[in-house]
């Protein structure tokens, strides 16, 4: 889900004319507000899952450990990738570097968070009389801390690719970080200790109130951390720290991330439950006429401006604003009632999101080649084109997951050397 949100989110924000992007327009805010958890989500879940596979196995040497192992190659492909799509291969031919080629980015990101947990995961091999939870949670808490007083450090006489991880990278820099370490990885962290948790007491997996336990613990997000830095304050700034107060938003962005997951949980749960519901209970809302009228409606509020009826519901929402909300809200229902939806499909696109990841970015930002859609559709759309550009982008890379065995490259290969193999006619018929 993270990866197609990121596709969405990535091509609407490229091609969205900045004179709709506005704070105050409701279907943005929403969007904007949404897009701005796409991130932490798949830090968490990166984290979470990495950690549970990880776990697994507490018998094998560290350094024969198939899990450390793979983590570590999986970390060498991310800071691979995320380097070589710095390069425009246009410019290289002609002489020209770009030191944006240093920047530090979310594929850097995410490699760096997965050493990280390797790391700490020795550490707890290494010192069994410390938990690993104990071992994720101070690692995170930190992590959200952090940043204020990396901001103030100097960069001086320290290595570039150090600062960008760090982001302490010099101010006014124009390749600054995107993704510096902190606060990313304490999200991957606190996921990693839900997987943790999820691993060491296999019974939690299985109680059903486990979604309401993860709603507490979102709430306590929002209310204990502001104590914990309090006292955190009192004893590391005295030590050279910034203060961190501010930090406080990302450990209350974490609770509305495990807000998200707990409900997700929650629907997967009573999802029978939830369909005999609608049956019984909303087959109006679904019925075809009432999606039609209701289809109807929303584009005669989307037009009423042109009609001569400029009608203002509340501050800063139109009745054409209105329309936009009825009908984004009306096709999700049409989806949800005619979409034949393939879960398997998702579970594939989960597995391949680095491929996803790559060949978005050469698509869309002109990474390595210097071609893409960015010289295109730039902040140039009005929002339905966006949207419905947006879905032919994600519409072609879910095709792109469902036939991805057919694009690989021993694939196309295996083909090419079957069409160059000579026919044997050995066993063909004399002919007459």
């Amino acid at each position: 889900m993270a990866i197609l949100l990121m596709l969405e989110g990535h091509f609407i924000s490229l091609a969205l004319d900045p004179d709709f992007a506005k704070i105050n327009m409701p279907v943005y805010y929403v969007w904007k507000s949404i897009r701005s958890h796409t991130a932490p989500l798949f830090f968490t879940i990166s984290g979470l899952v990495f950690t549970f596979l990880l776990l697994r196995d507490n018998a094998s040497p560290y350094f024969r450990h198939e899990r450390v192992r793979k983590g570590v190659i999986r970390s060498a492909k991310l800071f691979f990738w995320g380097y070589i799509l710095h390069l425009d291969l246009r410019w290289l031919l002609k002489g020209y570097f770009s030191n944006y080629f240093f920047s530090f980015h979310v594929l850097q990101c995410l490699g760096a968070v997965l050493l990280s947990i390797v790391i700490l995961y020795g550490l707890y091999r290494l010192f069994r009389v410390i938990p690993i939870l104990v071992w994720f949670g101070i690692a995170a808490f930190f992590s959200f801390i952090l940043p204020s007083t990396m901001a103030a450090m100097s960069p001086d006489g320290i290595w570039p690719f150090f600062c960008d991880l760090l982001g302490i990278s010099a101010e006014g820099s124009r390749f600054q970080s995107a993704f510096p370490l902190f606060p990313w990885l304490g999200y991957a962290l606190f996921g990693g200790m839900l997987g943790a948790s999820l691993r060491l007491y296999p019974k939690l997996a299985e109680n059903r109130a486990l979604p309401m336990y993860l709603l507490g613990i979102a709430v306590l997000f929002h209310i204990l951390p502001l104590f914990l830095i309090w006292g955190a304050e009192a004893i590391l700034v005295p030590l050279g720290f910034e203060r961190f107060l501010q930090e406080a938003y990302e450990f209350a962005r974490f609770g509305r991330i495990l807000g998200v997951i707990s409900v997700i949980m929650l629907i997967l749960q009573y999802r029978s439950e939830i369909y005999r519901f609608a049956n019984q209970h909303l087959q109006l809302f679904f019925s075809n006429w009432f999606l039609l009228a209701g289809i109807g409606l929303a584009v005669l509020m989307i037009v009423s401006p042109s009609l001569g009826y400029t009608i203002q519901i509340m501050q800063g929402l139109m009745l054409s604003g209105l329309g936009h909300i009825l009908l984004f809200v009306l096709l999700a229902l049409v989806a949800a009632r005619f979409v034949p939806w393939n879960f398997s499909l998702f579970l594939k696109i989960g597995q391949y999101t680095l491929p996803v990841y790559v060949v978005h970015v050469i698509v869309l930002y002109s990474g390595l080649f210097g071609i893409g859609l960015d010289s295109i559709v730039r902040k140039s759309m009005d929002p339905w084109s966006a949207v419905l550009a947006a879905t032919a982008f994600i519409l072609a890379f879910v095709y792109l997951v469902k036939y991805i065995e057919y694009f690989q490259l021993s694939t196309i290969i295996r083909k090419i050397g079957s069409l160059r193999k000579p026919v044997d006619n050995s066993n063909d018929p004399p002919a007459s």
